[in-house]
């Protein structure tokens, strides 16, 4: 917060509108890059709180992350792809220590089939999407069912009609329909 001297200035709202639109920028630039809010607000010096604030309160800050989240999806997809083309490089551990050979550690690249499936999904969905497809055909009306299928639906009925009557019986009489006798009681009890 400022100090109310400061707020008193001529120019205090325009110096606080100025440095608002920085801090946003700041915002904006670091979410295209990680496409994480936590990490982008960190970078801003802003709270996350803020960023939702903006969000409900400055009419063109929506439109303005909505185009940083797709450079952020579009920083991820390129790292996907660099993860799954070029690999990774990690040391060779063996018995959990490092190996070296001729006194540098030795490396092997990883690289990452299933970021790979993704990506080929979503790029050429038509050649690699998952093919489960299932066609189930219903009946118009009630007459097309097979007949096997109407009787154990009609035997399914009775056994939940005779359970709901079971239930009924076993169940009280409604407190209305009861009847009650008190007896008063005799002097000197």
């Amino acid at each position: 917060m400022l100090p109310r001297a400061y707020l008193d200035q001529p120019n205090a709202q325009a110096v606080i509108r100025q440095r608002e639109e920085e801090s946003k920028q700041r915002f904006l630039a670091a979410f295209s890059g990680t496409c994480s809010v936590l990490k982008a607000c960190r970078s801003a010096h802003v709270g996350r709180g803020i960023h939702y604030e903006w969000l409900k309160t400055d009419p063109d800050y929506p439109a303005r992350f909505r185009e940083a989240a797709k450079r952020g999806v579009q920083t991820l997809v390129d790292e996907a792809v660099r993860r799954a083309h070029e690999g990774v490089s990690k040391p060779v551990t063996y018995k959990g220590k490092i190996v070296f050979v001729d006194g540098r550690p030795l490396y092997t690249t990883e690289y990452s089939d299933q970021l790979l499936m993704f990506l080929l999904k979503a790029y050429d969905p038509e050649r690699f999407k998952d093919r489960s497809e299932q066609t189930i055909r219903m009946p118009q009306s009630i007459e097309d069912l097979p007949e096997e299928l109407l009787d154990s639906f009609i035997q399914r009925f009775e056994q939940l009609a005779a359970a709901k009557r079971a239930r009924l019986q076993a169940a009280p009489a409604p407190a209305s329909e009861q009847t009650v006798d008190v007896k008063p009681a005799e002097p000197g009890e």
